[in-house]
This record gives C-alpha cells, structure tokens and sequence, in this order.
C-alpha cells in the first residue's frame, strides 16, 4: 500500500493545499492505477490564520476510504471548548489553556478580529462563539466528535501512525488517549525504542508529528514530520510504500 502521510498544517491551509496538490500530481505520475491512502496526523487548526478552511477539507473528505484524519492535541481544546459544560472546571482550564496556544487565531478565522481580544476570551462572547459554530459550522463540530470517538493511531503494513507518538514503556493497547496526542516522551524520541523497551508486535515504525523540528526526523523506527509550517514555513508529506519510507516532500513558501 502507498500511503501519504502529512505533518502538522495548524491553519496553514495554502501549505495543506499546495501539499496535496503536489501529492496527487506525483501519484499520478508514478502509480497511476494504483489506489493511496492519505493519512493526515492532527494539528489542523490554532496558530495559523485558516484554521476553519483547514476544517473544510477535513469534514468534506474525513468519511472517503482514501482519506485518514487523526486528532491532535490542538482538536482537542476545540473539542473539549464545543461540548464540555460551560462554566464547568474543564472547560475553563480548556479555555484557559488554548488562549494561549492558538485559540484565538482560530476563532478570528471564523469571526474575524473581535476573537484576538482578552476581554472576550473571559466573558460571554466565550458562548456566543461557540454557539454559532454549532449552528453554523455543524460539520466542523462533528468531524472533531468523530475523531474523539475513533482511533487515535492507525496501523497499515506495520506503520503506526499517530499524532505524538507513543510511550514506549507500554504495550499499545495499554497507552492512554493523553499520550496519542501529547507525548514528547524522551525515550521515545530516541533512535531505537523499540529494541530498548517494551517489545510492540502490532508495529515496526512510528510516523508523528507534534514535536517540531526544522528537519524530517528519522531513525531506524520512527519518523517524526512536524517541520513547523507555522513556525518555519516548512511542511513535510512521508510516502510509505509496503511499509517502508520512499520519500519525503517538502512544501515552503
């Protein structure tokens, strides 16, 4: 199987376009009668300014076979914002915590400048924005419900794939939803996890995203493609073929 897999876009959506264009174009070229499947590793939205165009093209293609969307730690907050209780402990932590990690660029890409303030961001506009995305952006919403209800990994020819990564101290049907989306566990990050520790049978390689880096990352288990399109301008897309890394794209600016 050949499989696509793209590093975080965080509302970059001319980098994400541009990317996938590209793909298509060189699947085209080299396998043209043969299927892909394009694995997108989370971290769609916060920080750049389209975060709900990025939403767009994830709700419109999340249900096609050739398409696999992951949550990350970013979806997160936007999940946790749109249906925990308001008022309610987590909520408040949630909002709290991504006002200042991208939150408000993502809500400006949905109701324009009034979402950079600080003022609004602790009293009732907190409500009215997310009331409206619900009845506005009703796909928005239930693509982020869909991502939270299914699988935070997926595994195709002994790849795993996922949004941080994995602690390679657990067997994988033991790790917690927490550190699919937000390990930067430093076992893990080094080159030979898997003979060093816990023996994963479901898997050979890791491909990541979530730790930033100005370069690919590869050893001889993991591949971590969080280039930092938001930071450096910088998006990297990981073919597999059968399991085994062909190639890496890199799309700037």
């Amino acid at each position: 199987m050949i499989v696509y897999s793209y590093g975080d876009i965080h509302g970059m959506y001319g980098y994400m376009k541009k990317a996938y264009e590209r793909i298509l174009n060189a699947h085209e070229q080299m396998h043209k009668d043969e299927k892909c499947i394009h694995v997108f590793l989370g971290d769609y939205i916060d920080r750049g300014p389209r975060s709900k165009d990025v939403l767009d093209f994830v709700a419109e293609n999340y249900d096609k076979e050739e398409f696999v969307f992951l949550p990350g730690n970013h979806e997160d907050f936007m999940y946790k914002f749109l249906f925990e209780e308001v008022g309610s402990i987590e909520f408040m932590k949630t909002v709290a915590v991504w006002a200042n990690n991208g939150g408000p660029e993502t809500l400006r890409s949905y109701f324009g400048d009034e979402a950079m303030s600080g003022i609004n961001w602790m009293g009732a506009k907190l409500k009215e924005w997310r009331k409206r995305i619900l009845e506005e952006y009703p796909s928005h919403a239930e693509v982020l419900k869909k991502m939270f209800k299914n699988d935070y990994y997926k595994i195709i020819d002994n790849v795993l794939y996922v949004h941080a990564g994995i602690d390679p101290f657990v067997k994988l049907e033991e790790q917690r939803p927490e550190t699919f989306l937000w390990t930067r566990n430093k076992p893990f990050l080094k080159r030979t996890f898997l003979s060093e520790h816990v023996e994963q049978t479901e898997f050979k390689t890791v491909v990541h995203g979530h730790t930033v880096e100005r370069d690919a990352q590869i050893t001889e288990n993991r591949i971590g493609i969080d280039t930092g399109a938001v930071f450096f301008g910088k998006m990297t897309v990981a073919k597999m073929v059968d399991g085994i890394l062909k190639e890496l794209y890199t799309i700037k600016e």
